[in-house]
């Protein structure tokens, strides 16, 4: 069946992921199984030998076996459960990561926008709603697995309770296989009836699961928006609380008079409640057998304990174990969101080729017809581009707001590829090479970069060895050692409070430079900056500028800038427009034709004074 194919997957998946943790589990649960009625068994032969014989030899080693036998097992569960415990957290931590690396290994581009995101961001919701998928699997698989132990072992215990025949004439039809077998029939058609009525209560739960994640993605927005650092001063002003609230209140499919409400008054409570009747009739049948069984004389008072003990463990595993078959079976449709996510494929093609390791980090691109058009859309973002970087060349890009400038670096970048056209690499088709190893040629600082709440020296070394006489240099670059001298824990301080009550906030100018510095460490051949200088001042601006080839030294660098000022220091300049390369050219050339820069260049120059013309100028 599909449901017990999905939930197979989903264990191999799991013992992938941690071998120890699905053999530390299994024997804890089967040890959790066996330990209740160990104790019920011999307990059972010691009363039998008080009562009937007297044999205080037997008492003695039925006594020592329940002590050592109860050490022994205890023990065992001990050390499988410390085993089990660690392992879990482990191991739920790998499986968030199993989904966050398959995300981080998708392309740019397709994770970017449409399907795959909506699909991620629906797994996300079904984890939060109610725990659904992977997480599910571990828990089930660890009561299932003890359930059925429960289950096997109390059969055993009972297998002779069939067999005794009862000694009390009035009591002889008992004896007949036929009365067992109804026994037998009725016990698991009580516990069969209260699985099936679970079942039925869990299928309204998927009936109200769009809604439900929909409920979920709201509140999760709302909880996001509401603690949002950057969204707090417009929340405050406009006074925005009482309509996040009314917001909240519209999205009522779990409160009472919602969805899951109108269900559990109905159709669903009724089905849960009726599953706890048929279990209580199933115990009722026990007492009455095994009690009649005893009263004509089968078995001894002992074998009474060892019966009822046995039958009350079977069915009520039995129950639950099929309790959480059904859990199992409405887990399935949401493994299989999460297989249709693992199992997606990527169509951006990755290359072999071996970037060429430049020691003189000397690399040409050329840009040859470059078309571009985002995925689902008809309208093309770029087109007909066609320039090369000179080798160590500062190229600035200007142009208008949506005139393409972005999209070009994200496709320089290979986190698109050109709808038509090419990208060249010292003459080789940059998809042709190895995906990872062209990528580590860029650092880039992107308009919307974000810093992260770790220390600051993590936030600029990121994954590389750090060395603190270089990040010193990198931060005297870009202006922000007079910031970290106010640092009383230096490069271990933590950026944002997020995890650290001493960590500091920064403001925007100051998170750019940190950005920068760590574009700068990384000591890639090509370092891109978008918008590199936007949250400064006018004055630190121009120290950044005027420190330009310092700070750049032999890369080739592009820099993407709304204010034209800061093309006084470039080698060339490209000028985008309506998704074209208009113009291309130094500062000086581009004034005399009195085109697109041109115009720009004027429109921004009336904002300056005349001593700031002339610093700039």
């Amino acid at each position: 069946m599909k449901w017990i194919k999905n939930n197979g997957r989903a264990l191999v998946i799991i013992s992938k992921q941690s071998p120890t943790w699905l053999i530390s589990t299994s024997i804890y649960a089967i040890l959790q199984g066996i330990f209740p009625l160990f104790g019920i068994y011999i307990t059972a032969k010691i009363i039998d030998e008080l009562v009937l014989f007297n044999n205080y030899e037997k008492i003695r080693f039925w006594v020592l076996v329940l002590i050592l036998g109860t050490s022994l097992i205890q023990g065992m569960m001990q050390i499988s459960k410390r085993v089990h415990n660690v392992s879990k957290e482990d191991l739920r931590l790998k499986l968030a990561q199993l989904l966050s690396n398959k995300t981080m290994n998708f392309d740019y581009s397709e994770f970017d926008q449409g399907e795959r995101m909506n699909l991620y961001s629906q797994i996300l919701q079904d984890e939060n709603l109610s725990g659904w998928g992977l997480f599910q699997v571990m828990d089930y698989y660890e009561s299932i697995l003890f359930q059925w132990t429960k289950v096997v072992t109390a059969l055993s215990m009972s297998y002779s309770l069939f067999t005794k025949k009862v000694s009390l004439e009035s009591l002889q039809f008992i004896n007949h296989k036929i009365f067992s077998i109804a026994f037998i029939f009725l016990l698991i058609l009580f516990m069969g009836l209260s699985g099936f009525a679970v079942h039925n209560g869990l299928q309204f739960w998927l009936k109200a699961g769009d809604q439900g994640k929909l409920v979920n993605r709201k509140f999760r927005f709302l909880y996001k928006t509401l603690y949002d650092r950057e969204k707090d001063m417009d929340l405050r002003i406009y006074d925005q609380s009482e309509h996040f609230s009314k917001i909240a209140k519209s999205n009522i499919v779990y409160m009472p008079d919602g969805l899951m409400g109108k269900y559990g008054k109905k159709q669903m409570g009724f089905a849960l409640t009726v599953s706890p009747f048929f279990n209580g009739l199933a115990l009722i049948l026990t007492y009455i057998y095994v009690g009649t069984k005893a009263y004509g004389g089968a078995f001894e008072i002992g074998s009474l304990t060892q019966y009822v003990g046995a039958l009350y463990t079977f069915y009520s595993g039995f129950a639950e174990a099929l309790n959480r078959s059904s859990y199992m079976m409405a887990n399935s449709e949401y493994l299989e969101r999460i297989y249709r996510y693992l199992d997606w494929k990527n169509p951006m093609y990755r290359g072999s080729l071996t970037v060429e390791k430049r020691l003189d980090r000397k690399y040409e691109v050329e840009v040859k017809n470059l078309s571009f058009k985002y995925p689902g859309s008809e309208e093309y973002v770029l087109k007909n581009v066609n320039f090369k970087f000179r080798i160590g060349e500062r190229l600035a890009i200007v142009g208008p707001n949506g005139s393409g400038k972005t999209t070009f670096i994200k496709l320089l970048c290979r986190l698109y590829d050109p709808t038509e056209g090419e990208i060249l690499l010292n003459g080789i088709d940059i998809r042709k090479y190895d995906y990872r190893e062209y990528m580590d040629l860029f650092s880039v600082v992107f308009q919307d970069f974000k810093l992260f709440a770790v220390p600051l020296k993590e936030n600029i070394a990121l994954d590389h060895p750090w060395e603190e006489e270089r990040m010193v240099d990198v931060l005297e670059k870009v202006g922000f050692v007079e910031r970290f001298s106010t640092m009383k824990n230096g490069f271990d301080t933590m950026i944002y409070k997020d995890l650290d009550d001493e960590g500091v906030d920064l403001s925007g100018g100051e998170a750019q430079k940190i950005a920068l510095a760590r574009a700068l460490y990384q000591e890639k051949p090509f370092l891109i900056l978008d918008e590199p200088t936007a949250a400064l001042d006018p004055i630190a601006e121009y120290e950044i500028y005027r420190r330009l080839q310092e700070i750049i030294s032999d890369r080739t660098a592009i820099f993407i800038s709304h204010r034209l000022s800061s093309c006084r220091f470039s080698d060339r300049i490209a000028v985008f427009d309506n998704g074209e390369v208009s113009e291309v050219g130094h500062h000086e050339d581009l004034m005399e034709r009195k085109g697109l820069y041109y115009d720009l260049w004027t429109a921004q120059a009336q904002y300056y004074n005349e001593e700031e013309k002339e610093k700039l100028l």
